[in-house]
């Protein structure tokens, strides 16, 4: 213990490898035993992973799913990700451990630069910090049921640190390494994630005062949207098929409202307040958890801390949004958002609660920089996140538990480590998931983008024979440019096609001028990007061998 307090930084940063490894452990523990949602994700990642081992550089247009569906513009395709990379190499318990490793390593070192470097804060405070943000209870309820198209979530401070950072140096850089990261997001499914980056960098910006530029933000924007111009576009054109048509559950109060956000930042999971809220809404929803050991361990400081009413214009403003913050992700407005086109079909928004996590952090941290006595404070604060955060994940585990099915897949392990080829599809089935893997599909999958029950299919498929009905799913987005309508099944002229598709390679049908512009412009623009980063890296090299001459 003397040498822990004798030197607070490594002390921390031990800290933080414990966390590391404790996190994996307790997040696969109950193997195979999962989430809900591994179950959802594994068949496709799967089917995915054959598909990318048959078409290296295709991009994958269409599912077989369901008899045939659009897949590339679903918001949740994850095609191009860590993840469905790390399914092409691994077998999926360890592609699931990989992928969540490494996005801890980084949204744990993008914390504390962020910290360190955009907010000037002391190292051990930063390191505080990043452990704090590392061990939210949004990330780690949400990552516990199995919810990867929130994996990128734990990284918005990295991407954060990269654009204050390009102001900071006046170095254009950093900025396009932050709209890489960005446009990332949105080609792994995480288009949520990439709604609440960019509104993160404007509340810090706002709460704190950081020094940003207008035109700096519109660049970033531009260039996320240029990247991901294929996706974003492909996304648009599938929206229309997609169902959304979901009663909202009932508005809650004022008080209802607030107490929901008070409860889910700093209560165990399994004592949190749900008021009038929906049991459809379920028990991850209400779990943002910010550790409040952290909290209390502010109290030796309570005679420095002055809480006053803001003198300014712009703290009244910063009042008023968290105010609509917590008003709106405790339901309060759904009443008023309900008539509002799109936002009508979002029927969680406690999930906006997230935006408040990281300025929350910040405010701890600035409140631990008035303690002056000792660095090593920070030590013990560290070692009671710690300690706190593991309690809490031992309770999400029991919580997530309830309800959450066998992970089939992972219990054909074996013949995923021999990585042979999937069969292809000869019959239609309503069995299970199970059925790909002896070349028949699963009719009763579950698709959440077309509808808990499937509502958003408007033909289903009967079981019988794949040979003899199969949809296209190219009449579902491209019908002129296919010469069909919208649920034709695959003709018996298009042999060629039908058999490429059900053997997982891509077929030949046509796709739009627009689809075939935006991704044109997505592959201008990683090659300019890529130039950029090359001439950069040889510019610098360059004149480091000068100076050494």
């Amino acid at each position: 213990m003397k040498y822990l307090l004798q030197y607070p930084k490594t002390s921390l940063g031990f800290l933080i490898v414990i966390f590391f490894c404790s996190f994996l452990y307790l997040a696969f523990y109950h193997y195979p035993f999962m989430g809900a949602d591994y179950s959802f994700h594994s068949p496709k990642l799967i089917e995915t992973a054959d598909f990318i081992k048959k078409n290296p550089f295709a991009i994958q247009y269409y599912s077989r799913a369901l008899g045939g569906i659009p897949y590339y513009g679903l918001p949740e395709n994850n095609q191009f990700s860590l993840l469905q990379y790390s399914f092409v190499l691994f077998p999926p318990l360890i592609a699931y451990m990989v992928t969540l490793f490494i996005y801890l390593l980084f949204g744990g070192m993008g914390a504390y630069l962020l910290f360190r470097k955009s907010f000037a804060l002391e190292s051990e405070s930063a390191i505080i910090g990043a452990l704090l943000w590392i061990s939210n209870g949004f990330y780690t309820a949400h990552m516990l049921v199995g919810h990867y198209s929130y994996v990128h979530f734990i990284t918005i401070p990295l991407v954060c640190f990269l654009y204050f950072e390009s102001l900071r140096r006046s170095n254009r850089i950093y900025l396009l390494g932050a709209a890489l990261l960005s446009a990332s997001y949105i080609y792994s499914g995480g288009y949520f994630t990439t709604l609440l980056l960019f509104l993160s960098i404007l509340l810090l910006v706002l709460f704190f005062k950081i020094p940003w530029s207008f035109k700096s933000y519109v660049l970033l924007t531009t260039v996320t949207v240029a990247i991901a111009a294929s996706r974003l576009w492909a996304i648009i054109t599938t929206i229309p098929l997609l169902y959304h048509d979901y009663r909202l559950p009932t508005t809650p109060t004022f008080f209802e409202a607030l107490m929901i956000n008070v409860s889910a930042y700093f209560v165990p999971p399994r004592r949190f307040y749900r008021g009038s809220i929906s049991d459809m809404i379920s028990w991850w929803e209400f779990c943002q958890w910010v550790c409040p050991l952290a909290l209390l361990l502010l109290l030796p400081l309570r005679k420095q801390i002055a809480i006053k009413l803001p003198n300014t214009f712009r703290g009244w403003i910063n009042i008023g949004t968290v105010i609509f913050i917590v008003l709106f992700s405790g339901g309060f407005f759904l009443e008023l958002f309900s008539k509002v086109p799109i936002l009508n079909s979002y029927w969680v928004p406690m999930r906006f609660g997230a935006l408040l996590i990281l300025p929350l952090i910040f405010l701890y941290l600035l409140l631990y920089s008035k303690w002056k006595l000792s660095k090593q404070y920070l030590l013990m604060a560290g070692i009671a996140i710690l300690a706190m955060h593991l309690f809490v994940f031992h309770s999400l585990i029991k919580k997530g538990r309830e309800g959450c099915g066998m992970w089939y897949f992972v219990e054909k392990e074996i013949f995923w480590k021999r990585q042979p080829p999937l069969p292809p599809i000869t019959r239609l089935e309503k069995s299970d998931d199970l059925a790909i893997l002896r070349g028949a599909l699963n009719l009763r999958a579950y698709e959440g983008e077309f509808g808990y029950n499937l509502e958003g299919i408007k033909k289903p498929l009967a079981p019988g024979s794949a040979l003899e009905q199969f949809r296209n799913p190219a009449c579902l987005l491209y019908p002129k440019e296919n010469s069909c309508a919208p649920w034709d099944l695959i003709q018996k002229s298009d042999q060629e096609n039908l058999q490429r598709f059900l053997h997982n390679l891509a077929p030949k049908w046509k796709i739009s001028l627009s689809q075939k512009v935006a991704n044109s412009i997505s592959l201008l623009t990683l090659l300019t990007l890529a130039a950029i980063f090359t001439l950069t890296l040889f510019y610098k090299r360059s004149r480091r061998s000068k100076c050494w001459q």
